[in-house]
């Protein structure tokens, strides 16, 4: 509104539209107000319900039921343990390498040692077929545990035997065993231990 035009008004007319202006100028302020607020309300809304998507993702895999370190000799005796680990296969990431020192010895040995991780349900590992390693690691686990009746003589054997630790079906287990633990055992048992300890 011109000033001039106002002030040629009476000034009840002058402040009726001065109120006015104001009144109108107020409800724009609510109203951009208003809209700004539904703008955020808007996309606070948009980001939680269809937003979402855009941060699903797959996370970690589940958790295996069975989860293994199978260790076992290889090779023969080393006088050193430098001979020792010049026996070990390359490492990968299911599978370590060490040597291992047999104090009952004189003079004393050093083995060479392999350690392979078996993961089951999801099936995962170093073998060629690691669901075959699976079922081979049930095989040989219920075998290792039957009691069986005939007993076999054994030569005395030095160095470390063989080795599954760890979770087994979600329970911890721990067998340690040498060959002639299998001795009078079902053919399957040792199969199952030949595919799980290859040589």
């Amino acid at each position: 509104m011109d000033d001039a035009c106002l002030l040629t008004k009476p000034v009840h007319e002058r402040c009726e539209l001065v109120s006015v202006e104001l009144s109108a100028t107020t409800w724009r302020q609510h109203g951009m107000r208003a809209g700004l607020i539904a703008l955020v309300l808007g996309v606070g809304v948009a980001g939680c319900v269809g937003g979402k998507q855009q941060f699903v993702s797959d996370g970690p895999g589940p958790s295996p039921r069975t989860s293994v370190l199978l260790s076992s000799p290889i090779g023969s005796l080393a006088h050193t343990q430098r001979a020792a680990l010049a026996a070990c296969p390359p490492q990968t990431t299911w599978s370590r390498c060490h040597a291992v020192e047999d104090l009952h010895t004189s003079p004393a040995t050093w083995s060479t040692v392999l350690d392979r991780n078996l993961e089951c349900s999801p099936d995962d590992g170093p073998y060629k077929d690691n669901h075959a390693a699976c079922r081979a690691l049930i095989t040989l686990v219920d075998g290792l545990r039957a009691q069986r009746v005939h007993v076999c003589s054994c030569p005395m054997q030095f160095g470390p035997g063989f080795t599954i630790e760890g979770r087994y079906q979600l329970k911890d287990v721990r067998l340690t065993f040498t060959g002639c633990s299998l001795c009078g055992a079902p053919k399957r048992v040792g199969a199952a231990f030949g595919v799980l300890f290859p040589t």
